[in-house]
């Protein structure tokens, strides 16, 4: 259960086979729940960014508050994700929904 995943505030760091899809053009597999349309990274036209051997990433969680009953959240993070040549960077600080994979 996603109650089993621990979800802590600070630092992460990434290992080096994580990876981050840019310029996504479209999707496939594709569902619709609570009246959004989910589904898998079409990786044609999409850019694939890999820490891999010369790169570094960290993800910091501000704050987080997740209701399992209800399977809602918040979070306050922030991202920095590089393969030593392209950077990826930002923050999101609001809701979010726990949903199963269909």
């Amino acid at each position: 259960s996603e109650q089993a995943v621990l979800v802590n505030v600070g630092t992460h760091a990434l290992n080096d086979e994580s990876l981050v899809f840019t310029a996504v053009q479209g999707f496939s597999n594709t569902y619709n729940y609570g009246a959004k349309t989910w589904g898998d990274v079409d990786l044609a036209g999409a850019d694939m960014i890999e820490i891999g051997q010369a790169g570094s990433g960290t993800i910091t969680i501000n704050s987080v508050a997740i209701d399992y009953g209800l399977r809602t959240g918040t979070v306050d993070m922030s991202y920095s994700f590089t393969d030593g040549t392209t950077t990826v960077s930002g923050s999101f600080n609001g809701p979010f929904g726990i949903i199963n994979e269909f």
